[in-house]
């Protein structure tokens, strides 16, 4: 596969309450370019769903039924552990949980919890994050704490024991969307929105800012972040730090990337990288999607309605993010809306475009660098189509994960 582009069709500002289905988990086997590349007006054709996506889900978790909250995340060692997470509340206080499998997603055993500071807030597009380097586990999340008010936590662990310490955190009321992860390195990472006097600003903290706040540098840049907008952080091959947002200039809405030098804990270079021109006076509460395909080209998708209606677009830089090919939509032919995008390569190169449509994430697939994507379908599981999606590479495989409207956490490798 060439290209796997999975883009979240989220309605706005909509939480999912997640009440888990009766379907028992189970770890049985039965329950399993460059910037020509892309064009603007993007091809669709009719192909069928790969061999992979005809074998079994299996489902993974262990909550109660009722207690579910938010998505699921999932990463891979390169000795083939598989960690899945996701919160629940199947006691007095919600927490992440974790389960483990040690033989490639065979079998997983039984999950545990992870100690929090405070209670995860878990709506699917700020679900804690997870991410494995080397041997280190690293979990972020933004968590209610008592005020009441929000911060951002980080917490690492070694992957033989998974003994989580007191983690880092950012400053006190966080306003939305924290994200985070592991660089390279295996150095903990945090990124949020915040409203300083002036408008909202997109921070991060690291080891190299001693986990103090250190607001983005606009580079000159007129407005403001979007504040109830996620936003995306990753690391390219070569080390280089990369993060997006929906950024606001009198209620015209565009994506805007930052990029960093290869190992940098800084991150500066912020240009728009969109024109569509979204003008909306509200809070659209979905962002960009960030992604490196071929170790060599940044691709972001996205969410806007500057056509009418909610449209997946996607577009790429060849040249580290400093400058990015005119947008083209993902899915053209899907009538439904599509928001909160998630896009991923696969290990045999295939991008999957996943879109979160109304109660489910139909998955647009590339085999041509992005040339042409099929029209989307669902993944469906014994207890219904998956909602949320998330994948991850490692070991030589490709795995999704996802959760159902019903609750449920459901794996399958797909390479």
């Amino acid at each position: 596969m060439r290209w796997i582009a999975l883009s979240l069709l989220l309605t706005a500002c909509t939480a999912n309450d997640g009440a888990t289905s009766s379907a028992s988990p189970t770890s049985g086997d039965d329950d399993e370019t460059t910037d020509s590349d892309i064009t603007s007006d993007t091809a669709t054709t009719e192909t069928s769903l790969p061999t992979s996506f005809d074998e079994a889900f299996r489902r993974v978790d262990d909550a109660p039924e009722g207690t579910m909250w938010g998505g699921a995340d999932v990463a891979i060692a390169d000795d083939g552990t598989v960690l899945i997470s996701w919160v629940d509340e199947r006691t007095t206080e919600r927490l992440v949980y974790l389960v483990r499998s040690d033989d490639f997603g065979e079998t997983f055993g039984p999950s545990m919890a992870v100690p929090t500071e405070g209670n995860p807030v878990a709506q699917p597009w700020t679900q804690p994050t997870l991410n494995i380097v080397g041997d280190t586990v690293g979990i972020t999340a933004m968590e209610w704490i008592p005020g009441p008010q929000t911060r951002g936590f980080g917490y690492t662990a070694d992957l033989s024991d998974l003994a989580f310490g007191p983690g880092v955190q950012g400053p006190d009321n966080t306003i939305e969307v924290v994200h985070g992860g592991l660089d390279p390195n295996g150095d903990l990472w945090l990124a949020w929105i915040d409203y300083p006097p002036g408008g909202a600003t997109v921070y991060f903290s690291n080891p190299g800012t001693g986990y103090v706040e250190r607001p983005m540098v606009f580079d000159g840049l007129p407005g403001n972040a979007c504040p109830c907008c996620p936003i995306s952080l990753i690391w390219t091959a070569a080390g280089e730090p990369v993060i997006a947002w929906r950024h606001n200039v009198n209620d015209i809405r565009n994506m805007v990337v930052a990029t960093g030098a290869p190992g940098a804990y800084t991150l500066a270079n912020a240009v728009f990288a969109t024109s569509t021109d979204w003008f909306i006076i509200g809070c659209p509460a979905n962002g960009p999607h960030l992604f490196e395909y071929a170790d060599t080209t940044l691709a972001m998708s996205w969410s806007d309605s500057s056509s009418g209606s909610p449209l997946v677009y996607l577009t790429t830089s060849s040249d580290g993010g400093a400058t990015w090919s005119p947008e083209h939509i993902v899915a053209p032919n899907m009538d439904e809306p599509q928001l909160n995008p998630v896009v991923h390569e696969s290990q045999s190169g295939d991008i999957y475009v996943g879109i979160h449509s109304t109660n489910s994430m139909p998955v647009a697939i590339s085999t041509d660098g992005g040339a042409s994507f099929a029209d989307p379908i669902e993944l469906v599981t014994p207890d219904g189509a998956l909602d949320w999606i998330e994948y991850a590479n490692g070991a030589g495989m490709t795995v999704v994960v996802g959760q159902t409207t019903a609750g449920s956490i459901w794996y399958k490798r797909i390479e």
